[in-house]
Formats: structure tokens, sequence, C-alpha cells
């Protein structure tokens, strides 16, 4: 008996194993297709603020201060696309010609600190700003201490301030302490009041050095142990508090800002009608002992790193005092 065959399927034959036709050219369909996104370089502008924040959370475990991180921050996002462009610290310094030479020292100081970072992290292959040749040459700042004449304004408002600004006076004027970093930053911890060994301990000062400054004026003394709190728990509570109130649930814990502090100084100085930074009070008290001291002793007293900071003080109080005897001769 004979099998039948299946009858074939109708239509254009496809052997195994080798491709359909390819369609024509024209009749190709992209529906529900996006061509991929780009991504910008890692050295970009866009990408730029990004590196910046992680740059910023690194050094956020040096212990620098907010004002500090702020200022970087604000210098790095102005010169982003300068960044991208120079090749060259010689040339940076060009583009910010107009800058005053503090500013332009703070923003060249700051480019070379993220380009370190951002080379060390792999964002960037080679360091353009590192020459060590150019740098910001600053004109040399001559002694500002205050006069006679606006010492005795200032100090008739200061007996009638708020208490944390004329115990900040007599810091200021009698320990010669910085007024951001070393000053606001005292813990009651920091401050001894033994009798014979009265002095007050700085941390981490500018230069990242501890150093010990003695007191020996009453009157910085006696504000001192009126202001000390009785509570012996309260050796880590700020010697400025943010809020001295008793009111407050914070009493205690937050320091004094310097952004509060300047106000307040400045609204002191606008009624004695004096113009003065808190600085200058570091300034007249080195003069005052420039005459009294060699530029040894001065430098370990103030911190400085250079012994040619403290010469300059005593230079100029000598030179005012030689000019001073001849003149009454």
């Amino acid at each position: 008996m004979a099998l039948s065959r299946r009858p074939r399927p109708r239509g254009k034959a496809v052997s195994v194993g080798k491709r359909p036709p390819a369609r024509p050219r024209g009749q190709a369909k992209i529906a529900n297709m996006t061509p991929p996104r780009s991504r910008a370089p890692i050295w970009s502008t866009e990408r730029l603020p990004e590196l910046v924040d992680l740059y910023l959370a690194d050094l956020v475990g040096l212990e620098l201060k907010p004002r500090t991180i702020r200022t970087y921050r604000g210098a790095l996002l102005r010169m982003a696309p300068l960044l991208i462009r120079v090749t060259s610290a010689s040339e940076l310094l060009r583009e910010l010609v107009a800058l005053k030479p503090t500013s332009r020292a703070l923003y060249l100081g700051a480019a070379r600190g993220f380009e370190r970072w951002a080379v060390a992290q792999g964002h960037r292959p080679q360091a353009l700003l590192a020459d060590p040749r150019v740098r910001v040459r600053l004109d040399e700042t001559l002694p500002r201490p205050l006069l006679a004449a606006e010492q005795a304004k200032v100090e008739t408002h200061v007996a009638h301030a708020e208490r944390r600004l004329r115990l900040l006076y007599l810091v200021l004027r009698f320990a010669g302490l910085r007024i951001d970093s070393e000053a606001l930053a005292l813990r009651w911890r920091q401050v001894e009041l033994t009798p014979g060994n009265e002095g007050l301990t700085i941390r981490r000062t500018k230069g990242r050095k501890d150093r010990h400054v003695p007191i020996i004026n009453n009157r910085l003394l006696a504000e001192l142990r009126r202001q000390r709190p009785v509570d012996t728990g309260a050796a880590d509570a700020p010697v400025f508090p943010a809020n001295p109130w008793p009111f407050r649930r914070d009493v205690g814990r937050r320091p004094w800002s310097y952004r509060a502090a300047l106000t307040a100084w400045s609204e002191l100085c606008s009624k004695a009608g004096v113009k003065a930074t808190p600085h200058q009070l570091r300034h007249t008290l080195a003069t005052e002992l420039g005459l009294k001291m060699n530029p040894f002793e001065l430098r370990q007293f103030f911190g400085w790193k250079k012994l040619e900071q403290a010469a300059r003080y005593c230079a100029a109080t000598e030179t005012r005092a030689a000019l001073k005897r001849a003149y009454d001769a």
C-alpha cells in the first residue's frame, strides 16, 4: 500500500540556518527606542559642582571652620569655568587680576588644593596649577593699633555692654587672641584660674598648634571668675555661648557665631564713634608688648610662625619710642 505525501505549504521556502532577508533601509522602524545618553566627562563644567561637594566633604574631617568651608565652596564654584579652561597657575592669576591680592591668594590656594585632591582621586590626569614659583605677593601690612583716644571711647561703652561682649573685648585686648579661630572657640575646660597659674590653653590655632597664653591682667581675671559657671559639669560649655539666657534649652551647647559677634562689635563701635575691627585689639597689645619683650618672646606669646612677624612690632614700637625721646629732649 502506497503512502500519500502531505502537500507542501505555499509561499517562499526559507532555508534553515540562514538569516531572513534584511528589510530595505527606508522601512526600518525605530519605535520605542531612544539614543543612548552620552555622559559628561569627569573634569567638565557640568560635573565640577559634584566634585566640589565631594572635596569639601573630605575637608570636614580636617576640623576646618564652617566659615572656611563656605568660603572655599564659593571660590571654587566661581572659578569653575576657569578651572576647566586654564592650563597653568600663571594663566589663572591673569584671569583673576581684577581681585584684591588677598582674594587672589585665597582663590589660588583653593584651586591648588582642589586640583591635588582631584588628581589623587583619579578625576584629573595631572596637576597643572602646582608650579611653586607662581604665587601672589602680598604687600607687607603695618601694625594697626588703636589710638589712645579711640581706646578711651571704646572702654567707656564696653563698661555698659552685654557681658559676652565685655568678656570678648577683654580676651582680645589683654590676651591677644584671634576672634574667630581662638576666642569664640574657647571652652571652660581650657580656662585655668588657679592662683599663680592663670592662663588659656588654645587648641588647634591658625598654625595647627596648641599654645598656652598666660593671663596677668586683673580685669580679665575678675571677669572670667565672675562669668565662670558654678556647675562642675559645664567644663565643655563654650565661654561665649550662642544664647546666654537661661530659658533656652541649648544654653551652653552652641558657641557664639562669628557673624553675630562681629555685628555686636560693630554696633558698639558705632555708638563710640570709632571705626575699628576686633583684630586691631590684637595689634594694640602686640604694639604695647613690643617695647617690653624681645621678638622671640613675642612670637611665642602670639603664636606666630615667623620671627619677622614679631620683629615688625618690635621695630615699629622702638622707632616710635626713639622719635619720641628725640623730640622730647
